[in-house]
């Protein structure tokens, strides 16, 4: 009974993705501009920038380095390193759910995968969940615990990024969602352990 029911929900997985991957035509334009937010570094740089970006509006209004944006820096950088950590080692580790198959049309994007992968031990082949989609939800919830004017932004930024791992055919729809949740669930821990006052 539980292979039926696990069997189903893959079943309903792949059906998902294929509509989600058909909301955007496959173009070359579409292509280049979700596989920059696929590649992992590309995606950290985004937040990277981002985070430039608070510290030098913060440092405007009020000059010098508070307690506030040391615990920020802090939380930002213990956020990416354990959802990286605990993700793209533990978790795939874990469940070893092979990939789907990369769109046809997306040579460019499979050629940069190629050319940018990390140590084995740290990038594998597995799908569930999304690293792209924990780090990036992850780190939305803790800028916007600190940046909460900013809050709608960060997640449209972390579900695009989400998004455009299933656009490209590199992970199923579920893989993106228990990545979500798990990034959401590892920054809740985060905050409750390093944040205070």
């Amino acid at each position: 009974m539980e292979n039926y029911t696990l069997g189903r929900i893959l079943v309903f997985d792949v059906e998902i993705t294929s509509m989600a991957q058909n909301l955007f035509p496959s173009n070359p334009l579409f292509d280049f501009f979700f596989s920059f937010f696929s590649l992992q570094g590309s995606s950290v740089l985004v937040w990277l920038i981002i985070v430039c970006l608070i510290v030098f509006l913060e440092e405007k209004k009020s000059p010098g380095i508070s307690k506030k944006d040391r615990q920020f820096l802090l939380v930002f950088f213990i956020t990416l390193l354990s959802s990286f950590f605990l993700c793209e080692v533990v978790m795939k580790n874990i469940f070893k759910r092979p990939r789907p198959k990369p769109r046809k049309t997306n040579q460019n994007f499979i050629f940069l995968m190629e050319k940018t992968k990390l140590p084995k031990i740290f990038f594998n082949d597995y799908s569930f969940p999304s690293s792209h989609a924990t780090i990036a939800f992850s780190l939305a919830s803790i800028l916007s615990f600190f940046d909460k004017k900013r809050k709608t932004l960060y997640f449209l930024l972390a579900l695009g990024i989400g998004y455009s791992r299933v656009y490209l055919g590199v992970h199923y729809v579920l893989d993106v969602v228990a990545g979500a949740v798990y990034g959401l669930a590892i920054s809740f821990f985060i905050k409750k352990l390093f944040v205070h006052g």
